[in-house]
């Protein structure tokens, strides 16, 4: 089971996209951005979905982290990022709050 890393700060969002996930057949790693950068290395997801913002901080090192270890991710936000989100952040798919099912899963499946 491929393993999706989600780092949303709305608990209530973070459990809908993991029962979605799992629905689809995807394990899921819940996290903070501390907690987050700390399990790259005990164990590397597939996939991750990023708001840009949580409740620790930005996800700015997280989604140069990801970057730099070619793990591909989406962002999930309901805002746009600023200009100092727009390097970490450029060329990565977004989803929109509020999305669908179907819109989740299609963007999951489609990273490479």
């Amino acid at each position: 089971m491929p393993l999706v890393l989600v780092a949303e700060d709305y608990g209530t969002i973070g459990m809908m996209l993991a029962e979605e996930l799992v629905e689809a057949g995807f394990g899921v790693s819940f996290s903070s951005c501390d907690a987050a950068m700390d399990s790259l290395d005990k164990e590397p997801p597939r996939a991750a979905i990023l708001d840009i913002e949580l409740i620790d901080r930005a996800c700015v090192e997280l989604a140069r982290e990801l970057k730099s270890r070619r793990i591909p991710f989406i962002v999930l936000t309901g805002h746009a990022p600023t200009s100092s989100h727009d390097e970490a952040f450029s060329g990565v798919p977004r989803l929109t709050k509020p999305f669908g099912h179907e819109e989740l899963i299609g963007a999951v499946l489609a990273l490479p």
